[in-house]
């Protein structure tokens, strides 16, 4: 039967918050319960060996393997996320500079051709005489043949 200090049962719950943690927190966390096991190894240097001889039953070891495994599990599964969330936060970021280039070459394309038939359509609202309507007829007659 193994043995280890009384305090593994405070370590239970901590895992168990861990568990449900975002990342930064749970590194944040990671900092401080470092610092707190640090200081908690300080004051276990200072107890009797009898303290340190209590039994622990094994199902209680094997809870604790659990939860660390739960944990781990928890951390790769966060990290996975995470990456796949920078994945596709990328290629929108592509798809969005590449739509927006497409639509300025579609837009300049269009334009350029436009603007021709704008200026006619503008000379024909403001000279509604014969005339000039039938000099409109002609070269859009020309264009359509030599296009």
């Amino acid at each position: 039967m193994g043995r280890v200090p009384a305090v593994w049962g405070i370590i239970t719950p901590v895992a168990l918050v861990c568990a449900f943690l975002p990342f930064d927190a749970l590194l944040h966390f990671a900092d401080w319960l470092t610092g707190w096991l640090m200081d908690f190894l300080e004051w276990c240097d200072s107890l009797p060996l009898a303290w340190w001889q209590q039994p622990v039953p094994p199902r209680r070891l094997e809870m604790h393997g659990e939860l660390l495994q739960v944990l781990g599990d928890t951390l790769l599964l966060e990290n996975a996320m995470r990456r796949h969330s920078d994945e596709t936060s990328k290629q929108l970021t592509t798809s969005a500079a590449i739509k927006e280039e497409f639509l300025a070459v579609l837009s300049h394309e269009l334009r350029t051709p436009l603007t021709p038939i704008l200026g006619w359509t503008s000379i024909l609202k403001r000279h509604a005489d014969a005339k000039v309507v039938h000099a409109a007829g002609v070269l859009l007659e020309a264009l359509t043949h030599a296009g």
